[in-house]
């Protein structure tokens, strides 16, 4: 009798330990899929940024006022990590539209009615970095 209630004990411990350490690795496993979770996450935003911008380009490719007018389209991360879209037309200055999920900073400084940015308009410093030339777009051959 005496025997057995000590194998039990053993058996108890064991089993607890067993618990345990199968309880850290699970812990473990859920802590590198949520962390890959946030991986698609950023991925996935990064992605749809990326299909935004694309069809904003198509979109001004496709329209001859705006191909003719805007001459660059700068993007770059901002401080939260959005794309922010800036464009530099053929005449005024820069125009900065926002970011690609609608957040505007809205920094226009430009002459040109700029349909993106013309709702968002406010009054902001000149932006327009000495080192980014306002060149001219090659004509598409037919």
């Amino acid at each position: 009798m005496k025997e057995l209630r000590e194998k039990k004990a053993r058996l108890r411990r064991e089993y607890r330990y067993t618990a345990r350490v199968l309880q850290e690795r699970i812990d473990k496993i859920s802590a590198r899929q949520a962390a890959e979770r946030e991986k698609q996450k950023k991925l996935r935003k990064s992605y749809e940024d990326f299909l935004k911008l694309l069809n904003f380009v198509v979109l001004v490719e496709k329209d001859d006022f705006w191909r003719s007018e805007i001459v660059q389209i700068v993007v770059a991360k901002g401080p939260d990590g959005a794309p922010e879209i800036e464009l530099v037309p053929r005449t005024g200055t820069a125009a900065d539209c926002g970011t690609s999920d609608g957040k505007s900073t809205a920094r226009s400084t430009s002459n040109t009615k700029n349909k993106w940015c013309a709702q968002n308009r406010a009054s902001a410093p000149e932006r327009r970095p000495k080192d980014r030339p306002q060149g001219k777009r090659p004509m598409k051959q037919s």
